[in-house]
């Protein structure tokens, strides 16, 4: 990520040494100034600051390999002596960190002027529902009038402009990068999504929240964190930096997430249906009451909702960004305004297309999955001949979570007189990231076995979407469900309609938009009117 002033090499290690990031501070030049952080594995370019994340063994090659495409300083917990001494001779700034990537965060914020320090952050964090309430909050500020930006799994923007990003959170050199643009470009909040590998990875160690949200609290990446006291710890860290002046706002029904979010020393403002929340949630809408306007310093008010796509547990999502929203400056007619706007999410029980069959596509959250699914799917199923699902088996997340979740679809199934039950591997597409086990499979289908259904298996998601294609008809109910195996599900498909002819061509004028454009309008980045029902829907 590159800077065209850079910054003092000088000047950052005697920061570092400071902070006691580095463990010694050697005689650096003046007139050495990086212009970009790089790390292992990603592209080194002039000017760079180079910090190894790479073990002892392949650290000297990437190194060497670092400073020969143009790297002016290195840092690196064991530096060899014989390098150290070879890149010196090179005039090449040499640094020994005691935490690399505390010095890439921090490196990374000093680079780009420390952007967060008068930019405020709204920071969301939470199992799950985190993109849904950055976009919310976004789409909020975007109809107050505010200039804002976001970042979030699925979109990032600044301003009007959106792009797709390569992580849940940003690395700390893309992250500060954006926080700087988003500052330049006169952004008058930033809005995060902060997943727990990131605050492990201190990717946002120095980014000063203001507000932090959680949405809501399970098991995850336990292949990270090791187990569950450590995730919610994990989680626990963001609110714990807010500091007196920050808020902290929280969905309150939840003890889990009271646990990480609340009593840190921040201004806490729960969110729910509960008599004590400060932002009290309706069949109808939110209230802000007597106790936010003296917790905000601002006034009561009422936010009535009747979006069709924000019900359930995605009320609650609203909720949250509605508060953050309004804590960030925006009116409550404008909180109103943007959520009574919002669009949907891809593969959020999205209705794709009602032909050449009813076509709903979900990832597969728990939390969804146990309040949501069976209604939303209910009124489908009426309308339907034959009703098939299709399960992806979650790879590299266990067979205790596979079991979870084939024990709750197996009773929504069966309450839904299931027709058909496919599962897949999807090793077509899955790398070894998300490779799954004979463990996991084996979980999944006797969790749907132990409700009487008989599972038919594929190890690769194209030949199950094949199959499912020339089985059903007009008036069948077809159900995509599970993450990451069968998010390109529906891009199958319409390869598969693309190539069957005119007929097939025709049908695709009835899928949802893509996702880049759902995702912009429910950020409130696009004045397009909402497709017809017919064609964009996400099923409540």
């Amino acid at each position: 990520m590159r800077s065209a002033l850079g910054a003092s090499v000088a000047d950052l290690g005697q920061k570092l040494f400071d902070r006691g990031i580095i463990n010694s501070l050697p005689e650096l030049s003046s007139e050495i100034r990086y212009r970009g952080v790089s790390w292992s594995l990603e592209p080194t370019a002039p000017g760079d600051l180079h910090i190894n994340l790479l073990g002892e063994r392949r650290a000297i090659g990437a190194i060497r390999s670092a400073v020969d495409a143009g790297a002016v300083a290195v840092c690196w917990s064991n530096p060899s002596p014989d390098l150290a001494a070879d890149l010196a001779a090179r005039g090449v700034a040499v640094l020994e960190t005691n935490d690399e990537r505390r010095a890439m965060s921090f490196a990374s914020a000093n680079l780009f002027g420390y952007p967060s320090h008068g930019l405020p952050v709204v920071g969301v964090t939470g199992t799950n529902a985190k993109t849904t309430v950055v976009l919310m909050v976004a789409a909020c500020l975007q109809r107050a009038g505010v200039p804002n930006a976001f970042s979030c799994s699925e979109l990032v923007g600044v301003g009007d402009r959106t792009w797709r990003p390569t992580l849940t959170t940003p690395d700390a050199p893309q992250l500060q990068r954006w926080l700087g643009e988003s500052r330049d470009a006169d952004c008058e909040v930033a809005v995060v999504e902060v997943s727990s590998q990131a605050i492990a990875d201190a990717r946002v160690a120095d980014v000063e929240v203001d507000i932090g949200v959680c949405t809501t609290i399970g098991v995850d990446h336990l292949d990270v964190h090791g187990d569950e006291a450590t995730y919610r710890a994990t989680k626990r860290s963001m609110f714990e930096q807010l500091g007196p002046a920050g808020y902290a706002v929280f969905h309150g029904d939840e003890p889990a997430v009271v646990q990480v979010a609340a009593g840190t020393g921040a201004i806490d403002v729960s969110v729910g249906r509960s008599a004590g929340s400060a932002v009290r949630i309706t069949d109808d809408g939110l209230f802000f009451g007597a106790d936010f306007a003296r917790l905000s310093s601002g006034v009561e008010g009422v936010v009535e909702v009747s979006n069709p796509h924000v019900t359930g547990h995605v009320l609650t999502s609203a909720a949250l960004a509605g508060t953050a929203a309004v804590l960030s400056g925006a009116s409550f007619e404008a909180v109103e305004a943007g959520l009574n706007d919002f669009a949907g999410l891809p593969r959020r029980l999205q209705v794709v297309t009602r032909r050449p069959f009813t076509l709903v596509d979900d990832m597969c959250n728990p939390h969804s999955l146990a309040n949501t699914v069976e209604a939303a799917l209910t009124p489908l199923r009426r309308e339907a001949r034959r009703f098939v699902a299709a399960i992806a088996v979650r790879g590299n997340r266990g067979a205790e979570l596979n079991a979870q979740q084939g024990e709750l679809l197996g009773g929504i199934l069966v309450g839904l007189d299931v027709d058909v039950v496919h599962v897949t591997r999807s090793e077509d597409f899955m790398g070894d990231a998300d490779r799954v086990t004979e463990a996991e499979q084996r979980a999944l289908i006797e969790a749907l076995d132990s409700w009487g259904l008989e599972v038919r298996v594929h190890a690769g998601l194209r030949p199950m979407i094949e199959e499912i294609a020339h089985a059903a008809a007009r008036h069948d109910l077809v159900f995509l469900v599970g993450h990451p195996g069968l998010a390109p599900g529906v891009d199958v498909l319409k390869e598969l309609l693309r190539a069957d002819g005119r007929r097939g061509r025709r049908s695709l004028v009835h899928f949802a938009p893509p996702n880049d454009e759902l995702l912009a309008r429910s950020a409130g980045r696009s004045s397009s009117p909402t497709a017809p029902a017919d064609t964009v829907e996400v099923c409540r």
